[in-house]
């Protein structure tokens, strides 16, 4: 069971020199198998950006990121 994981969430530039928006997002108690979705309602950019998604543990560490540009492709 997970709980008071957070995710973590940032529009920048591509070249990340210019941060848009961004914000946190406290995720419910999860049960092991289970999903959670939302939607996180930000501005668009009118050039491109990037979106970053992070989920923190509870002790502040990264579990996972995740980085997609503005066609919704996934950045290695």
């Amino acid at each position: 069971t997970l709980r008071g994981y957070v995710l973590h969430w940032a529009v920048t530039s591509p070249d990340g020199n210019t941060k848009f928006s961004e914000g946190k997002v406290a995720l419910p108690t999860l049960a092991p198998a289970s999903q959670w979705s939302g939607d996180i309602p930000f501005a668009i950019p009118a050039s491109d950006y990037i979106v970053t998604v992070s989920i923190f543990r509870p002790t502040g560490f990264s579990v996972i990121d995740r980085s997609y540009d503005s066609k919704g492709e996934q950045i290695p």
